[in-house]
Order: C-alpha cells, then structure tokens, then sequence
C-alpha cells in the first residue's frame, strides 16, 4: 500500500521506487522530550541508518521564526543530542531564488556535513522547505532532510511536498527536482503565531484538497472555516482538517512521485495562478493566488454546465467569505497574462491544457478545450461575484510572502 497510517504517523512509500517519507504528528512539539518521544527525529530509511546518532546538525531557519522560537528549537535540540549549526535564511516567495540557494550552498558546504548521518533540518515556511530541500537534494548529490513547517501553507503543502526548487527568471519554482524529505514533523501550535491571512493562504491549499477529493472536510471547512482562519488553527477540528488535507496529497505523490501520469486533480487551482503570482504587480501569496484560481475555475465549470449554479455560487462564498481569501485582482483582467497562463499550463502539461474542472464536490473530470476567451469570459464573471461578495484584492494591497 502506498499508504499507511499509524497513530500520529502517515507514511508514504513510492510504489515505483521504493522510497518512503513520512509525516508526523507532534501536539507541543516545542516542549517534546526523548522520555515522551524517543523516536521523535528518527529516519525510517536504513539508508539513512547512521543518521540517527545524535550529533551536529545543520539548521536551516527562517529568520523571523528564529527570533520568535529561537531558545525554544534550542531546547528541543540540546533535549534530543542535537547540536545545531545555526544558519538563517530569508522567507517570502521573492527570497527564493538562486541567490538564497547559492549563498546557503556555501555555508552548508564549509562545514564538511556527512552525507549520510548528518540531515539537514529544515524549519520555516514554504521557502525555507522548499530552497532547503533542494539543498538537500543536489548536495553531494543528495542527502537527507527533516522538515518543521511553521506556516499552515508548509503544513498542508508545502512541508509535505515532493517537488522542491526555486523561483528563476520570472517563472515560479523553474528550476528544481523532486525530493520527498524522508521525515517532516507537523505541530500546529507553531502556527499559532502567524497572521490570518497567511493561515487564510494555507486553506485554500485545504479546500482545494477538499473540493476534489473530500466531501467531509469540505462541509468542515463551511462549518468551521472562519473559526479556523480567526483562531489560527487552533481549533478541536484543526488537527482532523490537517490530517484529511495531507492524506490525499501524499496518496497521490506516493503513487505518481515523478508525475509520469500528467492528469492530477492536486492541479485544481495550479493552473493560471504560477503566472499571475511571479508577475509585476502581483500583491497576493501563493495560497491567494491559488484560491483565485480554484474560483476561476468553478465560474469556468458553471459557464460550461458543468457545474450546478448554487453549488458553485456556496464554494464562492465559503471560498471569500467563510476562509477570507479574496476572489479577483486586477491582473486577471490582463489578456496577455491569460494567454501566457495558458501557453505555461500547456507545456508543463504535455502538450496538453489538462485543466481539472469541478462537476460536484469531489468529483473533477479534466479539459483541454478551454481558451483564452472562455478565460475572460470567466474572469469577467468572477469579478462580478466577487463584488457582491466583498472579496476583491486591489493593486495596493499589501505584498505578504
């Protein structure tokens, strides 16, 4: 089974390789202790046998979680034998490029780190999970990372990814591989401290798992979204959103790691928004851009009759009113930057658009014959909505990473 779960653990397993990562579930991670958690960094892959010795590591950290959780990651560290080499790194998606990657490179490499028994551990946001494991990736051609996400976008998504790269001449994640991190350790509480339109960011990441694939966790997410979004996850049903968010992204990675079958519904709302997020004069995040997408995309189903009109006018609304994720931006009215989308879709697609559309919750078929008027045509409508739900970005607003 490519798939297993075991108390606080999922772990994955490629049916076509054999490789095996695993995500783990730690309430209070901050305060574990080796008598509570014995195995708490411990690596599953004999490959990576000697890895469990306790011993120096390298720490890739997000700055801003170093001054916010810095003594307390030390703690934990020196609790579990770990002797950190702390090494900062800067977040946000215009940190992630060649630059970072190869300043970082140097640092990791004056410190002659084993390959084997020496795996980084890589503890921030998206771009910290996502510079870091390509570090980790092409050093010495390949070691071993373990991920802290502290970001509920790197809890859902990110963290748990198996693509990992860099952003490179305007276009997002241009360069990289894939490269599951052989452990990631999931605490909630770490969440607790970013704002609410970052954790807004990370559900739309959660509904779009949701809107494809779980009926339930959607019905959670109208009872209990804004909750979620207000209390930064911090929520009886938090935990049980995260897990059922996770499970369908690493069954899917697990059996089609490298993407050889290009039909992928964890690409509802991965189709224009890689373009419409590197362009000038884009002021959302990532997971803003995605829940535009998601709502581009049910107007495109509703035009088609794809979708039931009610059924897609609720998601609207729990998508921009209940989880507070705004459903226009101007760029969308840019033809050219549709066009571009597009074309960028159609070539990382095979040669094909593949574009997951939605026919019910949980239920997606894909499409190739969209183009671009049917996208204006689309945009236009969605910004109608989006006025009369109050969910509108601006070119003002404020840029967050």
């Amino acid at each position: 089974m490519p798939i297993a779960t075991d108390g606080d653990w999922i772990t994955a397993t490629s049916v076509a390789e054999g490789r095996t990562w695993r995500v783990r579930f730690v309430d209070d991670l901050l305060r574990a202790t080796p008598e509570a958690v014995p195995d708490l960094f411990r690596l599953s892959d004999p490959v990576y046998a000697t890895a469990n010795a306790p011993g120096r590591r390298a720490v890739i950290i997000d700055r801003t979680v170093r001054s916010l959780f810095g003594s307390r990651f030390a703690g934990l560290f020196e609790r579990f034998g770990i002797d950190p080499v702390w090494i900062e790194a800067d977040g946000g998606e215009e940190s992630k490029n060649l630059t970072q990657y190869s300043e970082l490179a140097a640092r990791l490499l004056a410190l002659d780190l084993d390959r084997r028994s020496q795996p980084l551990i890589l503890v921030g946001g998206g771009t910290i999970t996502d510079i870091g494991g390509l570090l980790a990736a092409t050093l010495y051609r390949g070691m071993p990372a373990v991920r802290i996400p502290t970001t509920l976008l790197g809890l859902c998504d990110a963290g748990i990814a198996a693509k990992v790269g860099v952003n490179h001449a305007g276009v997002k994640n241009a360069l990289g591989t894939f490269a599951p991190a052989p452990l990631a350790l999931h605490c909630l509480e770490l969440c607790a401290t970013e704002s609410e339109r970052h954790t807004a960011a990370g559900l739309a990441e959660i509904a779009k798992v949701a809107l494809t694939e779980d009926v339930a966790l959607w019905h959670m997410l109208i009872s209990h979204g804004r909750e979620l979004r207000e209390r930064r996850m911090q929520h009886p049903v938090g935990r049980e959103v995260l897990w059922r968010a996770i499970l369908p992204m690493l069954t899917e990675l697990a059996d089609n790691l490298r993407e050889a079958r290009l039909w992928r519904t964890m690409n509802f709302g991965h189709s224009v928004s890689p373009t419409f997020e590197m362009a000038p004069g884009s002021t959302l995040s990532h997971g803003e851009w995605v829940g535009i997408d998601m709502a581009l995309s049910v107007v495109l189903s509703m035009q088609r009759g794809n979708l039931a009109p009610d059924l897609g006018l609720e998601i609207l609304s729990v998508l921009g009113r209940t989880l507070g994720l705004p459903l226009w931006h101007p760029l969308l009215a840019d033809p050219g930057l549709l066009r571009s989308a597009l074309r960028s879709t159609t070539a990382l697609r095979g040669g094909r658009l593949r574009l997951p559309v939605l026919l019910d919750i949980a239920k997606v078929e894909f499409v190739d014959d969209v183009d671009l008027g049917d996208l204006e045509h689309a945009a236009t409508e969605l910004r109608s909505h989006s006025a009369e739900l109050g969910c509108s970005a601006t070119r003002d607003e404020e840029v967050i990473g």
